[in-house]
């Protein structure tokens, strides 16, 4: 397992970090998830202009994970046939919510690939962008 230097003479093993992250909350994990990936896409992406940046980090905020469970619990209970009406109401709400989502994400990806002239396609492929559970 990789070891990471903090600072210098502190180095902590991966394992060790992995565990920390584990004890975060899905607020905080998802936070750190976001940053993480925004970090990601700007190391594959070497020098970012603001405007970049701005939408790469657009890119990767997705459904808070909250939603996010509860939209993929609705849709499997929708798939069973076992929705109450209030429940048919809220996963109504929730697919428009999820769908606003896809919606920015998708304007972000045409603009960054615009900016930087290459497909939408290539510029997800390059950035290892994948569409979340969610949309699936």
């Amino acid at each position: 397992m990789a070891i990471i230097e903090l600072k210098p003479q502190v180095k902590v093993e991966l394992s060790e970090i992995l565990n920390g992250i584990s004890q975060l909350d899905v607020k905080e994990l998802e936070s750190f998830f976001n940053r993480v990936g925004t970090l990601l896409a700007h190391r594959k992406t070497r020098h970012l202009s603001e405007r970049e940046f701005q939408l790469l980090s657009e890119i990767n905020k997705g459904l808070p994970e909250e939603h996010r469970q509860k939209y993929l619990a609705l849709k499997e209970k929708r798939q069973l046939s076992a929705l109450t009406e209030a429940e048919a109401q809220e996963m109504a709400s929730m697919v428009a919510e999820v769908e606003q989502v896809g919606v920015r994400r998708l304007e972000n990806l045409v603009e960054l690939a615009k900016l930087r002239g290459v497909e939408v396609k290539a510029l997800m492929k390059q950035l290892g962008i994948q569409a979340p559970l969610a949309y699936a």
